[in-house]
């Protein structure tokens, strides 16, 4: 995600001030604890120093909070800023004291100083161990309101709804040549989701007793982990990075922040996920500038797709991917081209125990298998405040005829049938342009997907609205959305819908 979210940078600064400041606040009270002596008759008395001027940074002083500049995908864990050192005191030795010897005198000092060095090593160490952590996010709020009433739309909301879509956290930290990036999304899910099984709708309860509250029942939500990554950046050509990651294709899929996102949902294309969100396994990537243009490209090599990709793979064969861009900057914009793909196989398969003699026998029974081959090319245009991006997507499914199949949902009177191999298609194209006035953009978006004749999803959409950003940290968004079918399907032909939305990163 591209974010102008704040990195709020937790290290060990602030146990160090802390600790720094009690040294201090010992040695003052220390100081202080002594008896007023009286001065001594006729002893010269050492002229006063002049104060010190407070440092800007001074020692024990909270680290201060930098934005982000890159994308939450690419925002490196910066370097906080470096503390000051305990100055020296600066003012004048009060007078000797009569009663107090030499020697006690010289001990006090040597205790102070002491102290003082003492918290100086601890400050020095506990600078230099551990990186720096960045703790970011995002999160957006939503109203809902379907303008068009069919029985059968099960697309849209069917009352007027808010909800809280996105919460997503980020931690990141930077160790020296290697990055960390983790990214989770705290949701509502599983509860009230709908699933379809045995013929109809069911509704999920997550509600359960809360052994803390005499039982009374609680609902709890989920954690999506977006991303999870370790990388190495041996050259600017070549970065090595394990774990999971988004699937580098597009523009929507990796700037996927809800502040950086112009309109309110998702396009089509995106939603459907005909190239993977995220993968898990290993992607190297790089670029090179050449004056006005650079190039770039990512490879990836994962689990490919199934029902516990993100931790297992139920077959042998791993996913390949790839992306090639370009970005050329010229005196009427910035102009951006990319193309994709994504080569994999899916395969799901269940756990079979049978006895056999006096042992038990495992297998592993596949039950559902296909081929996938995506291909995606993007375009973004950005002269000053005016953009345009598109995508584009197509995919194709081979099924393994042993495998192949029934449709999940059936035209009612039709005969029994089996999903046929498909190609599905789409595309979008957004505009906008950011007046200077209240950081409002005008936008307008139009999309087409299509799943072929016999899906019902084949469908058009125009939406268009209106993105206000007061300040880099928080945007508004309305929009209405029009959406029709050629095959409406088991769905209604035609659709509307109204949402306004705020997103605010931190």
């Amino acid at each position: 995600m591209t974010s102008n979210a704040k990195s709020v940078r937790v290290s060990r600064s602030t146990s160090v001030a802390l600790t720094v400041g009690v040294a201090f606040a010992l040695t003052a009270v220390r100081s202080h604890a002594q008896p007023a002596p009286a001065e001594q008759p006729g002893a010269a008395q050492p002229p006063a120093a002049s104060p010190a001027p407070a440092s800007d940074n001074p020692a024990g002083a909270p680290a201060t909070a930098q934005p982000a500049d890159a994308a939450p995908s690419e925002v490196p864990a910066g370097e906080a800023q470096p503390e000051a050192a305990p100055s020296e005191p600066t003012e004048a030795y009060p007078p000797a004291p009569v009663a107090l010897e030499e020697s006690e005198a010289s001990a006090d000092s040597e205790a102070d100083l002491a102290a003082e060095l003492a918290a100086s090593e601890i400050a020095a160490q506990a600078q230099s161990q551990g990186p720096k952590l960045d703790v970011y996010g995002f999160a957006d709020f939503t109203y809902a309101r379907r303008l068009t009433h069919h029985d059968s739309d099960i697309v849209m909301p069917p009352m007027p709804t808010f909800y809280v879509g996105n919460f997503n956290l980020y931690l990141g930290a930077k160790l020296d040549r290697w990055r960390s990036l983790s990214e989770v999304r705290f949701t509502y899910l599983p509860d009230g989701a709908m699933t379809f099984e045995g013929g109809g709708f069911g509704r999920v309860s997550a509600s359960y007793g809360d052994y803390s509250d005499w039982g009374r029942s609680k609902k709890v939500g989920g954690v999506i982990i977006e991303r999870a990554w370790l990388e190495y950046s041996a050259h600017s050509l070549i970065t090595i990075r394990g774990g999971q990651f988004l699937t580098p294709y597009g523009i929507w899929n990796v700037d996927h922040g809800s502040p950086v996102v112009i309109g309110t949902t998702r396009p089509f294309i995106v939603g459907n996920e005909w190239l993977p969100s995220h993968q898990t396994g290993l992607e190297v990537y790089g670029s090179q500038g050449f004056g006005q243009t650079q190039l770039g490209y990512h490879l990836t090599l994962s689990n490919g797709r199934g029902p516990i990709d993100t931790y297992q793979d139920l077959d042998k064969n791993k996913a390949f991917g790839w992306r090639v861009w370009a970005k050329q900057d010229s005196s009427i914009g910035t102009f951006g081209l990319g193309a994709s793909g994504y080569r994999g196989r899916y395969t799901d398969s269940t756990l079979q125990v049978e006895a056999s003699g006096d042992e038990f026998v495992m297998t592993n029974p596949v039950t559902a298998r296909y081929d996938e081959l995506a291909l995606a090319a993007d375009f973004k245009w950005t002269w000053g405040e005016y953009v345009l991006q598109s995508e584009a997507i197509v995919q194709d499914v081979r099924y393994d005829d042993r495998f192949r199949p029934s449709p999940q949902f059936a035209r009612p009177g039709a005969p029994p049938a089996w999903t046929p191999d498909q190609r599905v298609w789409g595309y979008y194209a957004l505009t906008g342009y950011r007046l200077p006035w209240w950081g409002v953009m005008p936008f307008v978006m139009g999309q087409y997907q299509d799943w072929g004749p016999k899906n019902g999803f084949t469908c058009y959409e125009l939406s268009g609205g209106l993105n206000i950003r007061p300040n880099e940290m928080v945007v508004f968004k309305l929009a209405t959305l029009w959406l029709w079918r050629s095959d409406p399907g088991v769905y209604s032909k035609n659709e509307a819908q109204f949402s306004a939305q705020a997103a605010w990163s931190f």
